[in-house]
C-alpha cells in the first residue's frame, strides 16, 4: 500500500498479524566518524527521511493489529531505550539483537566503527519461536554482510538472509507478516520466498513501485 504508516495501519484489523518485521527511518548522530562528502551525503535532501526518526505513535497501533505483541523493529542506538521503554511499560518483554556487519563502512574517526545496527525484538507469552532453527539460528548477534552500493534498490536495504533469519525464528508458513516501512520491499521478498502472506506500506512512490516488482517477481 502506497501511504503513510501512521494511517494505514489504521485500515489494519485488530489481531490480524502475526509478525511486524520493519526497519523505521533512524534518528542518526552526525557528529565525529565521518569525511566531510559523508556529513553532506547524510543531509541531502535525498536520503534525509532515515536521519530523523519516526512519529511513535504508530506503536501502540503495532501492537493492536498483532494477534500476540511480536515485532522485530531495527533502530539506530539514540532509539534503543526510548523503544525498549515504551514496550516494556506496556508489560512486554524486551530483547536487544545486534547485527554484526562483515563490510562495514571504514570510517570512525574519533568515535567507534559502525559495524552494529540494533533490532528490538518485543514479545507477549505464546508468540511463535521457531525451537527448530537450532542453537546456531538463535544467536543474539547476526553475522551478514551488508549489500554493496551498486546492488542496493534502497540506501538503508536490509540483506535478505537477515531477514529470512529473522522469519524462519518468528513465523510460520502461512502467517502474515507486516512492515509499516517497507521501503524497496526486502522483506516482502523474504516473506514470499518462505511462504508468509506480506502486508507493507511506503510512502515514497519510486520504491513503492520499486518493491512491487520486486515482490512480484517472487511469484
Amino acid at each position: 500500500m502506497l501511504g503513510d504508516a501512521n494511517n494505514l495501519i489504521k485500515n489494519i484489523k485488530s489481531d490480524s498479524v502475526d509478525l511486524i518485521l520493519t526497519d523505521p527511518p533512524y534518528e542518526l548522530d552526525t557528529h565525529g566518524g565521518t569525511t566531510k562528502n559523508m556529513k553532506r551525503k547524510l543531509h541531502d535532501n535525498h536520503i534525509a527521511f532515515i536521519s530523523n526518526g519516526f512519529d511513535m505513535s504508530i506503536l501502540d497501533e503495532m501492537l493492536r493489529v498483532c494477534k500476540i505483541p511480536n515485532i522485530l523493529m531495527f533502530c539506530s542506538n539514540k532509539q534503543i531505550s526510548k523503544l525498549m521503554s515504551h514496550f516494556e511499560s506496556k508489560g512486554l518483554s524486551t530483547t536487544l539483537l545486534v547485527w554484526q556487519k562483515t563490510n562495514p563502512i571504514p570510517f570512525a574517526n574519533g568515535k567507534y566503527q559502525e559495524e552494529c545496527e540494533f533490532i528490538i525484538y518485543v514479545r507477549g507469552k505464546g508468540v511463535t519461536f521457531n525451537n527448530e532453527v537450532g542453537i546456531s539460528g538463535k544467536k543474539k548477534i547476526l553475522t551478514f554482510p551488508t549489500i554493496k552500493g551498486k546492488e542496493r534498490n534502497h540506501p538503508t536495504e536490509k540483506p535478505i538472509d537477515l531477514l529470512l533469519r529473522l522469519l524462519e525464528l518468528h513465523s510460520s508458513e502461512g502467517q502474515v507478516v507486516l512492515d509499516p516501512f517497507m521501503g524497496s520491499g526486502s522483506t516482502g521478498v523474504a516473506s514470499r520466498r518462505i511462504h508468509r502472506e506480506f502486508i507493507g506500506f511506503e510512502i515514497d512512490k519510486n520504491y513503492h513501485n520499486i518493491a512491487i516488482n520486486r515482490i512480484d517477481d517472487e511469484f
